[in-house]
């Protein structure tokens, strides 16, 4: 009765492996580098920050609403450019509010 632990661990140990072997083969088609997880780690970081530090609904929103800026800029400005409206993005809101979109205090 109750759960089997040592089963729950093996099976999600294995879907551990798993996953990573799938993303080691998607690894292999693009170029690795120090450096190649900086920009995602960032930009992840940037938007917990900017949805406030208190929930996941701020998280969702602010992870919309940069992929909205993010889709804007890339068709109507620049693609080298990308990065330069998401922080500015960041800056203002952060400017404006804070604790973030959906802060608490």
């Amino acid at each position: 009765m109750g759960v089997n632990i040592k089963k729950v661990y093996s099976e999600t140990f294995s879907l551990g492996i798993a996953l990573t072997a799938i993303a080691a083969l998607i690894m292999t088609f693009s170029r690795a580098d120090p450096y190649v997880g900086l920009l995602y780690g960032l930009l992840s970081w940037i938007i917990v920050a900017m949805g406030g530090l208190g929930g996941v609904m701020g998280v969702l929103w602010s992870g919309l609403i940069i992929g909205i800026i993010e889709s804007l800029d890339m068709t109507l400005v620049s693609a080298g450019a990308r990065e330069l409206f998401i922080y500015l993005t960041f800056l203002t809101i952060i400017w404006l509010r804070p604790r973030g979109l959906f802060g608490r205090r």
